[in-house]
């Protein structure tokens, strides 16, 4: 498609799915683009737009998403929140519950998590509209390690901690070994450090339930090589240009290690 420009000229106008400008634009995976535009949260010019692949001109075509108008960024953004309990790891809730959008504000809808926090646990959350980075710090095929510290009730014996490092049920599927350190007891509690490379859904509860030792809190201090240093929860900051490049090493290097194993499995 061309366009005349003021001065006569003509100008190629390069259409885009919306679905992939919504990727591009407000840091939303592929699937979560899709998952928005099925949802109605999606407008176009102003009427709400359900067709995922139908085609827009960024220069002209008003987008929104949840009311909020999306606009071509440029410039890539990092964010490092602690998540505090009680807030959902979404940029929006139709049932209007607190989300981490609510407190990373100034920059929504420009970003959107990496991964994500159940309810109840706390700690380090990368918000991002580096679609790319996202994928590689989320696929579950690369593995990316997740530091957890877990309070949990009682006191676990060692042996009991070697079942959880080996693996144990969960939902009809044995979870991937991990690491479980004793690091700390008071009374009846103990503080577990938990290194693993999986997210399934309440894993690290469900995992010490198994053992007979509730998790009574639990926090992410370490995600991809960043650590949570001295946020408090509910606080957030842009990530310097080291940390960024801590990330972007890490995710590439889970990309390598991922294709020389695909390599080296026979046949």
């Amino acid at each position: 498609m061309t366009r005349v420009s003021p001065a006569g000229s003509m100008k190629v106008v390069a259409k885009v799915r919306i679905n992939r400008y919504l990727a591009q634009s407000a840091g939303l995976s592929k699937r979560k683009a899709d998952e928005a535009i099925a949802e109605g949260r999606v407008s176009l010019n102003g009427r709400v737009m359900f067709d995922k692949g139908k085609h827009l001109d960024p220069e002209i075509d008003e987008v929104r998403l949840d009311g909020k108008r999306i606009t071509s960024v440029e410039e890539t953004v990092y964010i490092a929140l602690n998540k505090p309990r009680g807030v959902l790891t979404t940029m929006y809730d139709p049932r209007g519950r607190k989300t981490v959008a609510d407190i990373v504000d100034i920059v929504y809808p420009r970003v959107f998590p990496v991964g994500r926090l159940d309810y109840n646990t706390s700690g380090l959350l990368i918000l991002t509209n580096d679609g790319d980075l996202a994928n590689l710090l989320t696929h579950p095929r690369y593995g990316v390690e997740k530091t957890y510290v877990a309070k949990v009730k009682g006191i676990p014996m060692e042996s009991k901690l070697n079942v959880l490092r080996s693996g144990v049920d969960i939902d009809g599927r044995k979870t991937a070994p991990g690491k479980f350190a004793l690091s700390e007891v008071r009374k009846d509690k103990s503080w577990i450090v938990v290194k693993i490379s999986e997210g399934r859904y309440r894993q690290i509860r469900k995992m010490f339930a198994k053992v007979g030792h509730p998790v009574l809190r639990l926090t992410r201090v370490g995600f991809a090589g960043l650590a949570l240093k001295d946020l408090s929860p509910g606080e957030w900051r842009f990530l310097t240009k080291r940390e960024i490049g801590i990330l972007k090493k890490y995710g590439e290097e889970k990309k390598s290690q991922n294709r020389i194993n695909e390599q080296s499995k026979p046949g």
